[in-house]
């Protein structure tokens, strides 16, 4: 089936219920090598993505003429069958929690629920819905019941034990909805013990790695080394949150491919699990250790004088220690830029900004935007609203489109979002609404191309590549990444190219030379505390 034709079929059985994939975006997805495609004739086609042991439906969908005549299940069944071919172990899906269709015939086929990510889908001129997280065993083996296996407890499944060694090993996979292969190590301290987990991190290996350092006898307790190479710490939100998160696992992974290295990783869930993912990691002999986000200063400094010998690195805090690198970013230079640009395109004289949490470094981005825009326009009008002053500020799309749809009503023609997961409802309302979004640190241009004007880029990615990159001799101190270091900057690619006219480009890439030139000063707000341009 062509990806004409999968977009044709897409595009109906979808239709007013999510995102629809063009025939770019599936052609670009199958050029992925662990994309695999499965079609039932004419009549539909599945997309899925296998690294072994886990496999990740991606989407289903039947033609519209041939819907209610069982093409659904036995296409899921070619789909469980592929995934089993290639080794999967797990199958994981996400579904709209309103699609009661899908999820009958998910029940049926013995999928279990295991998560729920409130407001995940948005629905056109609606709120957004749930999205639930599924799980189905493919293995024919029930977990534990083979001779050589060692059952895991709860969110695991069999784990592959490997004799002789004392401790016992066991090696499981982690069965949480992950994209990517990880494990979780288990060690007993005698053959007939039960098992006790003394590593609660992700670790992404490769089974040749997996197997050749149990076959080693590596030893293990609580205290020993689990791992060596670096480490990542993902802040709240999750790895795959469109934006600073995954800027970060970009460039872990691009490490990874580079160099055929393994690195370990942790996405934390709560506040409170931060000191203890940092002390587990630095025990199990990870080095350096990434932690991405400002949120991880108060553990880190508590926690990296304990361990001398290891080197640290926080993305967008400042810790004072002899072993710690320090990254933070001029967000304000790149904001300025997309700021100019915010100006120009709209129509209105009126820009707004969706910040995530309440905090100066979030105002940091608002106010180099507004400074960017009044350089353009001196009588623009900067509309700002925070999404709120918790954690929970990063992940709330459903408060972003609230707050987008309000500064819609205010006249704003143009939104730029600096808040996280919270940006997607702001980028899907503008979409929605037929206005011009501005997406943030990672390049979200293509989440809704011909909408997003660009994306303020905050190269995290870099940042980890190169503390990966040299590893245990990282340089520590402050390190600050501004345009000059090609740290900021802002996204032109095909998904935009016709919103951004050379007169722009031109404008902007000027104003861009001058402020490395220090020709053009961009006040920093969390100099002072305070912003030459007033916002409303």
């Amino acid at each position: 089936m062509t990806p004409a034709r999968m977009a044709q079929i897409h595009a109906a059985a979808f239709a007013g219920h999510g995102q629809i994939w063009s025939e770019a975006d599936i052609a670009a997805m199958l050029a992925r090598p662990v994309i695999h495609a499965v079609s039932l004739g004419s009549e539909g086609f599945a997309l899925l993505q296998i690294m072994a042991p886990e496999a990740e439906l991606l989407t289903i969908a039947i033609d519209l003429h041939a819907q209610g005549k069982g093409h659904g299940a036995a296409l899921l069944r070619q789909v469980m069958d592929a995934a089993l071919a290639a080794s999967a172990q797990d199958l994981f899906l996400e579904v709209a929690a309103d699609n009661a269709r899908a999820l009958a015939l998910y029940a049926r086929a013995g999928f279990v629920r295991t998560g729920l990510r409130r407001g995940y889908y948005a629905r056109p001129g609606s709120a957004f819905v749930d999205a639930l997280t599924l799980r189905r065993v493919l293995s024919a083996q029930k977990p534990g019941s083979g001779a050589n296996s060692l059952r895991c407890g709860i969110n695991f499944d069999a784990c592959s034990r490997q004799n002789p060694v004392d401790p016992v090993i066991a090696l499981c996979p982690y069965s949480e909805g992950v994209r990517f292969q990880t494990l979780q190590i288990i060690v007993t301290s005698g053959q007939d013990d039960a098992p006790r987990i003394i590593s609660t991190g992700r670790y992404t290996m490769t089974m040749k790695t997996m197997l050749m350092g149990a076959a080693a006898g590596l030893a293990l307790s609580a205290s020993g080394a689990l791992a060596d190479g670096p480490a990542i710490i993902f802040d709240l939100g999750g790895k795959f949150d469109g934006s600073f998160n995954e800027a970060a696992f970009n460039g872990a992974e691009l490490w990874a491919s580079e160099t055929g290295g393994t690195y370990s990783e942790i996405e934390l869930t709560s506040d409170a699990q931060r000191e203890q993912a940092m002390r587990r990691l630095a025990e199990a002999g990870s080095n350096p250790i990434v932690m991405a986000g400002f949120s991880q200063a108060t553990a880190l400094s508590v926690v990296a004088p304990d361990y001398p010998d290891t080197k640290f690195v926080i993305i967008d805090g400042v810790v004072d220690a002899p072993n710690v690198r320090s990254v933070i970013f001029s967000e304000h230079e790149g904001s300025y830029l997309v700021g100019m640009l915010a100006a120009m395109a709209s129509e209105a004289g009126i820009v707004g900004f969706v910040g995530g949490m309440d905090i100066p470094l979030i105002s940091r981005f608002g106010c180099g935007y507004a400074q960017g825009a009044a350089a353009v326009n001196p009588a623009v009008t900067v509309i700002a609203n925070m999404t709120g002053t918790t954690p929970s500020a990063w992940n709330d799309p459903v408060r972003g489109g609230e707050l987008t749809r309000g500064q819609i009503a205010q006249g704003a023609d143009v939104v730029y979002a600096a808040a996280g997961g919270t940006g997607f409802g702001v980028l899907q309302v503008a979409a929605d609404e037929g206005i011009l979004s501005i997406g943030v640190d990672s390049n979200q241009n293509h989440l809704h191309p011909g909408s997003v004007l660009t994306s303020m880029l905050k190269r995290v990615d870099v940042a980890v590549h190169d503390a990966f990159t040299t590893g245990p001799e990282v340089v520590t101190g402050v390190h600050v990444f501004g345009l000059a270091e090609e740290g900021v900057g802002y996204a032109l690619d095909d998904n935009n190219a016709a919103l951004i006219t050379a007169e722009m480009q031109a404008a902007v890439d000027t104003a861009r030379a001058a402020i490395i030139a220090g020709e053009i000063k961009v006040h920093n707000f969390t100099d002072d505390g305070t912003c030459p341009v007033q916002m409303q």
